[in-house]
């Protein structure tokens, strides 16, 4: 048996897959675990500047590094800029300096991505599986920027749902995230994101995983 942490509601078509590959949802940490270890617990200048504005644009790519991090930053302050947004950026694994930010955006190395996005106003990220359950979980219409793997599917999903949108990695640049995030910010896609969310936060993706396993093995 493989249970599929994935949301039948983001991919319906495979609900009833196989009772040998059950989809179960996507797991959750619980949030008194999270804080051990997350590199955010505790940042109160991050706290701060959400609470001072208006929900930020979250902008990650995760694992997957930017390799020219000076052009990444340009990009992002000319679109922060042009679209009158703030912008939470998401180091990852991309080497960012601080430098030339910009009063728009706020850069941090590690963030908690469940913490974090039910305060921000949508995503732009790599498309990793987790990182999609997450933005689309927490109702943000998400922009997924993909390179390789299942990452191109998850693009082509939100996409299909009217969730967001998606992109290439090598795309990215002020023009392209600009004609990506405007509609986002004022379109159907939010609305359709939170009730995408809605559905997922009904799936107790633990609990039906631990069901699952007991009945297989009463069989």
């Amino acid at each position: 048996m493989e249970l599929q942490a994935y949301s039948r509601h983001l991919i319906p078509e495979l609900a009833d897959w196989s009772l040998r590959r059950p989809l179960i949802g996507a797991l959750r940490m619980p949030p008194e675990q999270r804080s051990l270890i997350s590199a955010d617990h505790g940042d109160q200048e991050l706290d701060r500047w959400l609470d001072d504005g208006d929900p930020p644009v979250y902008v990650g790519f995760g694992s997957q590094p930017f390799l020219d991090g000076h052009r990444l930053i340009g990009a992002i302050r000319d679109t922060a800029t042009w679209l009158g947004v703030r912008v939470l950026l998401n180091a990852g694994w991309s080497h960012l300096e601080p430098a030339d930010l910009g009063d728009r955006i706020l850069l941090r190395g590690s963030v908690d991505h469940e913490r974090i996005f039910p305060r921000c106003s949508a995503a732009v990220h790599h498309g990793g599986a987790g990182s999609t359950a997450a933005s689309i979980g927490a109702g943000l219409p998400t922009i997924i920027c993909a390179d390789y793997g299942d990452r191109a599917l998850w693009g082509q999903v939100i996409t299909r749902l009217g969730a967001g949108s998606t992109m290439s990695f090598a795309e990215i640049g002020a023009a392209p995230l600009i004609a990506a995030i405007k509609p986002l910010l004022s379109g159907e896609a939010a609305g359709r994101a939170r009730a995408i969310a809605a559905r997922m936060r009904t799936e107790h993706a633990a609990e039906r995983a631990i069901a699952v396993v007991e009945r297989h093995e009463r069989l």
